[in-house]
């Protein structure tokens, strides 16, 4: 497998996982709290926020090891993958500024999130090589 589809399918696995740890973390009076993204305290969008992203990694995942795996993704697939990766960026970024007061305490999994899917977007084309098309 290509350098390039692998480190995309590593980043929207790191994704996915994010989405399970702890997105906020509260301490106060001896107690303490924490909330991922799948947790049912969330309101509004942040609500779902944690199944979209887990769809767009997930996408970002297939659209890497689709076709021919020897080579870099080519045009217009690496867009795809670019494209999921800033979503789920957004997606995070917006649950996150919904809450009241949640970015205070943004924990790993909001850290974790946000670096994997700049990681997708910025791999899509850093790691690009030799893009040349098949033969047909």
């Amino acid at each position: 497998m290509h350098k390039q589809r692998l480190a995309i399918v590593v980043c929207a696995l790191i994704g996915i996982i994010a989405v399970f740890l702890p997105w906020v973390s509260i301490s106060m009076f001896g107690e303490s709290m924490s909330l991922n993204l799948l947790n049912e305290a969330w309101e509004g969008f942040a609500a779902v926020a944690g199944f979209i992203s887990i769809a767009l990694f997930a996408v970002a995942a297939v659209v890497a090891v689709l076709k021919e795996k020897s080579g870099p993704i080519l045009s217009p697939n690496h867009l795809a993958a670019a494209g999921c990766g800033l979503l789920a960026v957004v997606v995070g970024l917006v649950a996150m500024l919904s809450q009241e007061g949640a970015m205070s305490f943004a924990g790993m999994g909001f850290y974790l999130s946000m670096l994997a899917g700049v990681g997708i977007a910025v791999i899509t084309f850093v790691l690009k090589g030799d893009a040349k098309k098949p033969t047909e």
